[in-house]
C-alpha cells in the first residue's frame, strides 16, 4: 500500500482546481473585492461629509442661536427704554392735568368765596330791610 500518491496524476486532477479558482479570482473575487473597497470608500466619504455638514450644521445653529439672544437683548432694551419714554409722558400728562384741575379748583373756589360775599352782602342787607319791616311791624309804627 503507497501512501504518497503520484505526482503526475494528482498535478492533473488539481488542474482544473487551480484554473478554476485562477478563473475565479480574476472574473469574481477581485471584481467583487475591488467593488467592496469602493463601496467602503465611498460610504467613508459620505460619512465624513456628513459630519463636516453636521458641523456646519451646529456652527450655524449656534450662530443663530446667538444672533436670536442678541436681538433679544436689543428688543428688551428697546422695550425698556419705550417704557422709560413712556412713562415720563405719561408723568407730563398727568403733571400737566394736575395743574389743570388744580387752576380749575382755584378758580372755583375763588368764584364760590366770591359768590359767598356777595350773597352774604345781599342777605345782610336783605336781613336789615326784613328787621326794620318785623320792627316796625311789631311796634306797630308806619314808615
Amino acid at each position: 500500500m503507497v501512501i504518497i500518491p503520484e505526482l503526475v496524476p494528482s498535478v492533473l486532477l488539481a488542474m482544473p482546481y487551480v484554473v478554476t479558482l485562477v478563473a475565479l479570482h480574476f472574473l469574481l473575487f477581485r471584481p467583487y473585492h475591488d467593488y467592496m473597497e469602493a463601496r467602503d470608500g465611498v460610504s467613508s466619504k459620505a460619512l465624513g461629509e456628513a459630519s463636516e455638514l453636521r458641523e456646519a450644521t451646529a456652527d450655524k445653529l449656534k450662530q443663530l442661536e446667538d444672533q436670536l439672544a442678541e436681538a433679544r437683548k436689543n428688543v428688551t432694551a428697546i422695550r425698556k427704554e419705550a417704557r422709560g419714554v413712556a412713562q415720563g409722558e405719561e408723568a407730563e400728562i398727568l403733571a400737566a392735568a394736575r395743574v389743570k384741575a388744580e387752576a380749575k379748583i382755584a378758580e372755583a373756589v375763588e368764584r364760590i368765596q366770591a359768590e359767598q360775599k356777595t350773597a352774604s352782602i345781599t342777605l345782610r342787607g336783605t336781613a336789615k330791610v326784613l328787621s326794620g319791616d318785623i320792627a316796625r311791624q311789631v311796634l306797630g309804627r308806619a314808615n
